[in-house]
């Protein structure tokens, strides 16, 4: 009878497990009864984009997702679900704004300041502001990240949440604005959006129009444009980075 009365004890002591780990994410990230807000109350999380020597950076995309963080005991691993995503750009003085609507269901809040591939048909009038209640979640899944920060304690804490970011690589954050602004057609934004920031761009100037030609080395593509027009697309034989 030792064997049976075995196996009952690690059956026991499994369950005890898989009950500790279910509970875990909830005392890691904040458990949904400990909430300060209401549901339905707006949020506010606010603060600034700087480089590390404290200049206000404009124009940077800045994300906040929330989602609901928990523990697979069948996978033995992490899950997120009902992940969502509310985007506001920085404004001239580095400042951003975002209204969040609390939810008990989200637990994990994750704040990014990065460049992404949405690009807007015409330039906004106003930066710095974005409000909550979107019908779909901002799409990040090309979103360049260049500083981020955990807020899932901090905004348990009570609304505005402050948090500043700071980009380090300033010069990536640069190069990529300054193309970004050389978009002048929504040919050149559609062709963005699908495959991205080239990896070179040239230039002719001509006087009676404007060529310019999109190099992607690695998909063995050419985008050629007139007056920001697709003109031609080459085919040519892919070049992959080097190994060394």
């Amino acid at each position: 009878m030792a064997p049976v009365r075995r196996i009952c004890t690690v059956g026991i002591a499994v369950l005890a497990l898989a009950g500790s780990l279910t509970a875990a994410p909830q005392a890691e990230s904040g458990s949904s009864t400990s909430s300060k807000y209401p549901a339905g109350e707006p949020v506010v999380i606010t603060g600034t984009v700087t480089s590390s020597d404290g200049k206000a950076l404009a124009g940077v995309e800045v994300a906040l997702t929330g989602y609901r963080r928990s523990f697979d005991v069948w996978r033995v691993r992490r899950t997120k679900k009902g992940e969502y995503t509310i985007l506001a750009v920085s404004g001239a003085d580095g400042r951003f704004e975002i209204s969040w609507r609390w939810d008990d269901f989200y637990n994990h809040f994750e704040l990014r300041a990065g460049i992404g591939t949405e690009v807007p048909e015409e330039p906004a009038e106003e930066l710095g502001r974005s409000e909550a209640g979107l019908p779909e979640s901002a799409d990040t899944s090309k979103f360049l990240v260049l500083a981020e920060a955990d807020l899932s304690k901090r905004i348990r804490h009570g609304s505005p949440v402050v948090s500043s970011l700071i980009i380090k690589d300033t010069e990536l954050l640069e190069s990529w604005q300054g193309f970004l602004g050389t978009l002048e057609s929504r040919e050149q934004r559609r062709v963005y959006q699908e495959l991205g920031k080239p990896d070179k761009v040239q230039n002719v100037g001509f006087s009676t129009h404007r060529e310019v030609a999109w190099w992607y080395f690695e998909r063995g593509k050419v985008y050629r444009f007139r007056d920001g027009e697709i003109d031609s697309i080459e085919d040519f034989e892919p070049v992959l980075p080097s190994s060394s």
